[in-house]
Parts: structure tokens; C-alpha cells; sequence
């Protein structure tokens, strides 16, 4: 693989997820990652993560892959795939009713693609990156983090790049906000940002609540996954929405996302493991 830098890392985790109906037409779009489930040393079983209200009501669904060469360079390319079977059947929901999150298996997908004569590039989030609870301990009362997604499906459609979003966690990490496995950031959401990894990147230089800086090393946490943003209706209603729609609405995203802690794919590995 390509020695890229963490930042440039994070870049190639993402897919464009279009939600469509049988006769192709685009219900809405969302935002999927690549996350290493079963992680064993270097090796993991790929899967693809998201919302379930991204996919609830889709048949279809495109997926936008990067692709490589033979050396596991990323190319200037990418390639649609597309799920013409039910798409929901596919996916797998967290067994929580509660947790708007769901996973694909990707490895018959990669597989499929690799009989076409072509490959897929991609990089991966992981448990390792999943907050212990001495990085919680660690952790400011206000962190600065990162969004990448598909805002209102917005992509560089030349290098098939996502969008990255800056803002900072507006509850404590280390407290579940109203008692529920999330908390709140402040960071402009819109539709399309449903399933976008929420994370903590420090290059190069890493500090601790108190201010302890450890130069040269660099800090790289998967907080969460991005669910829903509270909205102001026209008539000034405080209601929350889920981010996959396409639709226009006139309802005034106030940046305050509610995203899901990403401790809870943990549930993902048992399920993976007892299907294997």
C-alpha cells in the first residue's frame, strides 16, 4: 500500500452510499465506512457500516468503490457497484432496536469485483481506534473532531474523494447523553452525512485533557457514527431528523448532530463470528 499519512488515510475509508428504487431511480444518498471487524493482528473481516434508516427503504443500492493496481496503488478511477438483489436483506442491524446502525459484508462484494478484473483500494477503521477507557480518562471535556462523509451527496466526483467536516464534541464524550450510547457534536450536518465516521485525528503531536503533548506521536480515536441532526422547522420547532434524505426541506439544521458511540460495532464481532 501506498504510504499515506493518517489524514490521507482517513480519505479512502468512505463510500457514497445511493439508495435506489428497482427502477433505478435514487431514493436518497448516505454515508458508509470500511471498518475491520474481528480484528486479529493485521487481519479483519471487512464490512461496510451505516445508518439502517439509511437503507430501510431501498431495494437497491450503489456503492462507490476506489480502485487500485497491481502494486495496491489507489488509481484516478472508481467503480460503481450496485446490489440488484433486495438490499435490505444483505445487511446485517445492530440487534439493538434502539442503535441506528448496520453492516454489509463486503467480502463476497470484493470478491465479485476481483473476478471483473479489477481491485479495490480502501483503507479501514478498526476497534484498535475504538476509545478505551483509559483514552476516555484521557480525554478533553471538548475535543476537536472530524466528519467524513457526503453532504447532500456532495463528493470530489474526479478523484472520488469525500467531504471532511471540522467541529468539536457539545457533550462530554465520557458522559451517554440523556442516558443513550451517543453524545452530541457541534459540526455542520446535512442530508447525506447519515453513517459518517466521527473521529479524533492528531498528526504528529498527541495531548491529554491537562495539556500533556507527546511529540511525534499521533492520535487517530473512532468516536462515533453520525446519525441524526436537530433542525428548526419554519415554525420554530426543535425536532431531530435523520441525514439521508435528498429531498429539500424547509427545516434549518442547527449543527448539532447526535452520533452513536462507536463502542457499540463491538456487537457487530459476535454476530460476524457465529454467521462464520
Amino acid at each position: 500500500m501506498e504510504n499515506l499519512s493518517l489524514s490521507e488515510q482517513i480519505l479512502y475509508c468512505t463510500v457514497k452510499i445511493t439508495c435506489l428504487k428497482n427502477n433505478k431511480s435514487t431514493i436518497s444518498t448516505g454515508t458508509g465506512f470500511i471498518y475491520g471487524a474481528c480484528q486479529n493482528g493485521d487481519a479483519h473481516y471487512p464490512v461496510l457500516v451505516t445508518n439502517k434508516h439509511v437503507i430501510n427503504d431501498s431495494e437497491q443500492c450503489s456503492l462507490l468503490f476506489h480502485l487500485r493496481d497491481e502494486n495496491n496503488h489507489v488509481l484516478n478511477s472508481n467503480m460503481e457497484y450496485i446490489i440488484e438483489a433486495d438490499s435490505r436483506s444483505v445487511w446485517i442491524p445492530h440487534p439493538s432496536p434502539n442503535i441506528d446502525l448496520a453492516i454489509l459484508n463486503l467480502s463476497p462484494i470484493f470478491l465479485d469485483i476481483s473476478k471483473s478484473g479489477k481491485e479495490i483500494f480502501y483503507t479501514c477503521l478498526d476497534s484498535n481506534m475504538i476509545p478505551t477507557e483509559q483514552d476516555i480518562n484521557s480525554f478533553s471535556a471538548i475535543e476537536d473532531i472530524l466528519m467524513i462523509g457526503y453532504p447532500n451527496g456532495i463528493l470530489d466526483i474526479k478523484n472520488n474523494l469525500p467531504i471532511v467536516r471540522k467541529g468539536i464534541t457539545a457533550t462530554s464524550y465520557y458522559n451517554d447523553f440523556n442516558g443513550s450510547k451517543q453524545f452530541l457534536a457541534d459540526i455542520s450536518c446535512y442530508p447525506g452525512s447519515s453513517g459518517s465516521p466521527i473521529i479524533v485525528l492528531q498528526e504528529g503531536i498527541s495531548k491529554d485533557k491537562y495539556g500533556n503533548l507527546s511529540i511525534g506521536q499521533s492520535k487517530l480515536k473512532l468516536l462515533g457514527i453520525n446519525s441524526s441532526v436537530f433542525l428548526n422547522t419554519i415554525t420554530g420547532d426543535l425536532i431531530v431528523e435523520e441525514t439521508s434524505s435528498v429531498k429539500p426541506s424547509l427545516r434549518i439544521p442547527n449543527n448539532l448532530a447526535v452520533i452513536i458511540k462507536s463502542d457499540q460495532l463491538l456487537y457487530f464481532d459476535q454476530i460476524i463470528r457465529n454467521q462464520l
